[in-house]
């Protein structure tokens, strides 16, 4: 198998993530929440981790795709309600999503070719404000705090049901 991304996690507070994300975030949040609702995200933060993603080489999904970005990065914050991330690169500006966890599907990432090895989070479900459910992909490091991440994320989503 073959590691397209090296990736390292680390836990910080929604403050000390990249300016760019936060105002991401802010913004996103803002468009799809009501007034209440707004208010409380930020003083509810569960969880908040930043993921730098370092392309390393130009393996199978590269070659299919055309490339991408060397350094990605990937906020994620967790509160009692809402799973938020947000992805930024060095060609792209963020991209941003969140799901309300009563409704969201959150697993272990299980790459679907056995040629990609990659750790993470699936989450299946309504993102804000949309009619279809979506699948996304959370990329997490390998490291203690991505596996308290990831652990955490998804007692969250049981525990929202």
């Amino acid at each position: 198998m073959t590691r397209e991304y090296q990736r390292s996690t680390k836990e910080c507070r929604f403050g000390e993530l990249r300016p760019e994300l936060v105002a991401a975030i802010r913004a996103y949040l803002e468009k799809h929440l009501d007034k209440d609702e707004l208010g409380g995200v930020e003083s509810s933060i569960v969880l908040c981790a930043e993921t730098t993603s370092e392309h390393l080489k130009k393996g199978f999904m590269a070659k299919l795709t055309g490339g991408g970005d060397k350094i990605r990065r990937t906020a994620m914050v967790l509160t009692p309600s809402l799973l938020i991330w947000s992805t930024t690169d060095e060609k792209h500006g963020p991209a941003t999503l969140a799901v309300r966890l009563e409704e969201a599907e959150i697993t272990d990432f299980k790459s679907p070719l056995a040629q990609i090895e990659d750790d993470g989070l699936q989450v299946v479900g309504f993102s804000l404000g949309a009619t279809e459910r979506m699948s996304a992909f959370i990329g997490l490091g390998q490291e203690a705090v991505a596996q308290k991440v990831r652990e955490t994320v998804k007692e969250a989503a049981r525990n929202a049901k």
